[in-house]
């Protein structure tokens, strides 16, 4: 028996725009759409009359490894506009790529916003950039 890497959830304000960002620019795959409308949250979110809609994108190699939900009939809160290295609830979701410098391109040119440049450290290529959420995305060459 053993543990094996699964997917990172997060909720996202328009699910739409983070197909176009999740998808459109890094490249990801659309493993499961979980039926494509909205359903009845109101176990999940405790508030009666709330609705959530889910997918599950995967990577090149299959691997799911995003689930992105958005809400609706609730308050969706966030601490801050956008994510910061220092911020304690700040986690991020981290992507290989095998050609780093190509995905940071198109994502410059697509005006998304940058935390981090595309630098290398010690041998390792990353950068950091932000969903459209402001969701801190590491993209590191594999």
């Amino acid at each position: 028996m053993g543990i094996f890497a699964g997917h990172t959830a997060i909720t996202v304000s328009n699910l739409e725009k983070s197909l176009e960002f999740y998808i459109g620019l890094l490249g990801l795959k659309l493993s499961n759409d979980f039926g494509g409308g909205f359903i009845d949250a109101s176990l999940t979110t405790g508030i009666s009359g709330s609705e959530q809609k889910f997918v599950l994108l995967a990577t090149d190699d299959g691997l799911e490894s995003i689930e992105l939900f958005e809400f609706r009939g609730c308050e969706q809160k966030k601490p801050s506009e956008f994510a910061n290295h220092v911020d304690f609830f700040s986690s991020h979701v981290a992507f290989m790529t095998d050609d780093i410098e190509r995905t940071y391109n198109r994502l410059v040119a697509a005006e998304v916003k940058i935390d981090v440049p595309l630098m290398e450290v010690q041998g390792w290529k990353f950068a950091y950039v932000y969903d459209p959420d402001g969701y801190l995305v590491e993209l590191v060459a594999k």
